[in-house]
């Protein structure tokens, strides 16, 4: 009996020693988030009213661990997984800071490419208690608007500080990002357009505000109504207003910010407050530089027809002026043309400035009206008009300067005008050279008369 009492002793004795060989040989590492039974270690959670996010309005985000073990719990990093770059986070806790690369003083407060936060000084959270680590988050420079998510996986250490890390739980937090002002300016506009389009409407809007008060007469009716009204349902209007937004996005906003201190910006790689104010600076401006170069066109014109024959020279020395001007030596005398078909009118046919035009002008009788008191003038004058040999030019001087004074004053001359004459016709006009029929010879064009 006594020998079996002390075979069951010793087999007792080996498999206590057996057992607790078979826990000391379990590793620190291999605790998971969860306690022998089974039970969850920690609950993690964030906290935070940064539902919306945009330039120049950061925010904090709170990751509140709560201790549900029976032992101290230390939070050693809290790692970021990939967020956009437009994103600047750093810790709110004052002992934390970026982990950076091995090769870097770790002392430095950086930002790494490992996108971790450490927290080397942080209390250990008691059984039951909370810990609460704040996360300043800023978005800078050039935006993507949107939906975007921080994914962020927090590491514990159970037991006391200094132990390996045992368990990890993720966390994320949704939020939108939008360019400060875009909301406002939109709303200004009352859903009339999207931002897309926004610079194509600010343009337009633009030069059409512009173009009445720098293109000159009688251009400055050119720009379309239906532009510068910008109506809602005009398909024409957004046509246009899309093509200017697409080259604004596409061309002109990179090639002008490249040429400001902010540099090359790229408007569909993402936006904020600065390109919104650029955008909408540089719409207005070239808005003003279409007005320009309307201005630029309409002046070309004005001065490549300056010396052409139009309907609207109701002025019969400007309209010479004209002929002078192509014919320094052009003779007072014109030839008279019949034009086809009744009442077979006549008027006096100006020399064509080049053999190869189709049309040429004819033009009235022009009666130069003298003052009652002007005898000696009109004499003078009919004198001269009745010389074929004296030039155009001559003449005209004589009108507008008023050489035909003795005293050297124009007044003697009431007005100069077109005039009806039997058979003739009251005003220029353009015709085809078919349309002429028979072509007399020369005579002046000038007619007198006297204020009775």
């Amino acid at each position: 009996m006594r020998k079996f009492v002390l075979i069951m002793l010793a087999l007792g004795c080996l498999l206590t020693g057996r057992a607790k060989a078979a826990d000391s040989g379990k590793s620190k590492g291999e605790d998971s988030g969860r306690s022998m039974t089974g039970a969850p270690i920690a609950d993690v959670s964030i906290h935070s009213s940064l539902n919306e996010l945009s330039d120049y309005r950061p925010g904090f985000i709170y990751i509140v661990v709560k201790n549900l073990s029976d032992s101290l719990l230390t939070v050693k990093k809290i790692d970021i997984a990939e967020y956009p770059e437009f994103l600047h986070i750093r810790p709110a806790y004052p002992g934390a800071f970026f982990l950076t690369p091995p090769d870097n003083d770790t002392l430095k407060t950086q930002p790494s490419i490992n996108n971790s936060l450490l927290y080397p000084d942080s209390i250990s959270i008691l059984s039951g208690a909370s810990g609460t680590y704040g996360i300043f988050i800023e978005a800078q420079n050039q935006l993507r608007p949107g939906k975007h998510m921080l994914l962020f996986n927090v590491f514990l250490a159970k037991g006391k500080p200094g132990k390996s890390l045992s368990t990890s739980i993720p966390v994320s937090h949704e939020f939108k990002v939008n360019a400060y002002g875009e909301n406002e300016i939109l709303g200004a506009l009352q859903n009339a357009v999207a931002f897309l389009v926004l610079p194509g409407f600010i343009i337009l809007i633009a030069a059409g505000l512009t173009w009445p008060w720098i293109v000159p007469e009688p251009y400055k009716k050119s720009y379309p109504e239906w532009l510068s009204s910008a109506k809602k349902d005009d398909f024409r209007f957004w046509v246009v207003a899309i093509t200017f937004s697409l080259a604004m996005v596409g061309v002109l906003y990179p090639f002008y910010t490249s040429l400001t201190p902010f540099g090359r910006r790229n408007f569909l790689y993402g936006y904020g407050f600065i390109d919104i104010t650029l955008m909408w600076s540089f719409s207005l401006f070239t808005g003003l530089l279409i007005s320009a170069t309307g201005w630029c066109v309409a002046c070309l014109v004005i001065r490549n027809n300056r010396w052409k024959i139009t309907s609207n020279d109701r002025d019969p020395v400007i309209l010479l002026a004209k002929v002078v001007h192509f014919n320094d030596r052009s003779p007072s005398w014109f030839k008279i043309a019949t034009l086809q078909g009744p009442p077979n009118l006549k008027g006096f046919l100006i020399p064509k400035k080049k053999a190869e035009d189709e049309s040429v002008w004819l033009i009235p009788h022009v009666k130069v009206m003298f003052k009652k008191d002007a005898n000696t003038s009109i004499e003078n004058f009919n004198e001269k008009i009745n010389d074929k040999d004296i030039i155009l030019a001559d003449l005209l001087d004589d009108i507008r300067s008023g050489r035909l004074s003795p005293e050297n004053n124009p007044a003697v001359i009431q007005s100069v005008d077109w005039t009806k004459m039997e058979k003739f016709i009251t005003k220029p006009i353009q015709v085809k050279e078919e349309e002429l029929g028979n072509i007399e010879s020369e005579q002046s064009v000038f007619v007198t008369e006297q204020l009775a």
